[in-house]
Order: structure tokens, then sequence, then C-alpha cells
């Protein structure tokens, strides 16, 4: 995917990716920048928990993911999102809502001087 695309991704549901997905993300980013100083341990794992009190914000979140733009253009947003809301059924507690959890890890390189 180029940065045409890559743009368009992000930006088709920009505003749900704010407001329901963006502040659950923020632990594993926060965890990822405290990491990236050179030295040991520039490796890590961070868990996020996102919780969302129904099945429909739940699908809008996920949709408004960057990843998920790919099958949204390939299978349009009602397949996509109906889809979507079957494989989220599951997770779902009545009364409570949807609680997801996920680990993001990543590893800290540097290029070496020439």
């Amino acid at each position: 995917m180029g940065w045409v695309e890559s743009g368009r991704a992000w930006g088709e549901r920009a505003t749900d990716w704010a407001y329901l997905a963006e502040p659950y993300a923020r632990s594993a980013n926060d965890a990822l920048f405290d990491r990236t100083g050179v030295g040991p341990a520039d490796r890590g794992m961070a868990q996020v928990v996102t919780e969302l009190p129904d099945l429909d914000l739940t699908v809008r979140a996920l949709a408004a993911s960057g990843p998920s733009w790919p099958a949204i253009q390939n299978v349009g947003y009602d397949q996509f999102a109906e889809t979507l809301l079957q494989a989220m059924r599951p997770l779902h507690v009545d009364g409570i809502g949807v609680r997801i959890v996920s680990e993001f890890g990543w590893i800290v390189g540097k290029v070496p001087a020439t």
C-alpha cells in the first residue's frame, strides 16, 4: 500500500479512530516511547485492554483502524461490519460490553554509523 492509499485508510474514519480506538492504544504507545533510548532492553511488549459498551461501537472502532481499510474496500463497509459483528459477538457480555485484550510487541533497531 502506498502513501496515498495509507492516507485514505487512516483518514476515512479518523473521528471514530480518535474517539473509539486510539485511547486504548495509548498505553502501548507510551511503553514504546519510553523504551526507544539506545541501550539494553530496547525490545518490549505492552498489553492493551479495549473495553467498549456494545457491539456497534466495537465494530466502528475496529473498522476505523488502517488495517481494516483494504477489507472494507474489497467487500464494502456493510459486509465487513456484519462479518466483524459476528466475530465479536462471543466477546460481548450483556450489561458489560466487549472486552478485547491485545498484546503489542516491538523491537527497536539502530543503523550503525558508517
